[in-house]
């Protein structure tokens, strides 16, 4: 891997987390929307539970029921798992359920048309903070899974995000970090 991506998306995500430590500690609950599979299933958990040690309590959404059988046989902390669609959040949660809701590799597996209601959605299930990381520009257009492609910087400020980019666009390096402090 390329040195400059990670040195980017270092400084994007602390840029990320000093927002956050200034404005919305302590995160004491996380929802992450989406197990990934193998090795990096729990990465994202364990990372944020290092730089914000107030988190007592972590749960997944996700929708593979697969994936999720998976998780719950492995007793592992990070990787409680729910079965659902992050455009039915409000059906699964409460208002006000987790102080940070993280949506890692996330909006662009939704139409853009979803984008505003399950945002909306999304900040309601959230007390605190709303974090949304994905692609930028078309490094991932051949990826079917995909449904929003070539997402460009902005896209997400329209909604009221501040937004961060890192790595080069249009390549497989470069990425969008999108967050709302609620």
């Amino acid at each position: 891997m390329h040195k400059g991506r990670w040195s980017t998306k270092c400084a994007a995500f602390n840029t990320f987390f000093k927002d956050v430590i200034n404005n919305c500690y302590p995160i004491e609950s996380v929802l992450s929307i989406g197990i990934r599979p193998g090795q990096e299933a729990n990465r994202w958990n364990r990372t944020l539970q290092k730089l914000l040690p107030s988190i007592q309590y972590f749960e997944n959404l996700e929708i593979d029921e697969k994936s999720v059988k998976k998780a719950k046989k492995s007793g592992n902390q990070f990787l409680n798992a729910q079965l659902g669609d992050v455009r039915n959040i409000d059906k699964i949660y409460s208002e006000n359920s987790f102080d940070l809701i993280f949506w890692n590799q996330g909006p662009e597996h939704i139409k853009r048309e979803e984008w505003e209601e399950t945002f909306k959605k999304l900040e309601v299930v959230a007390t605190k903070v709303l974090y949304l990381h994905c692609p930028w520009g078309k490094g991932y257009d051949k990826d079917t899974g995909h449904l929003s492609k070539s997402v460009r910087k902005g896209e997400f400020e329209v909604f009221g995000f501040k937004e961060l980019v890192h790595g080069v666009e249009d390549t497989r390096d470069g990425g969008i970090i999108s967050y709302k402090l609620v």
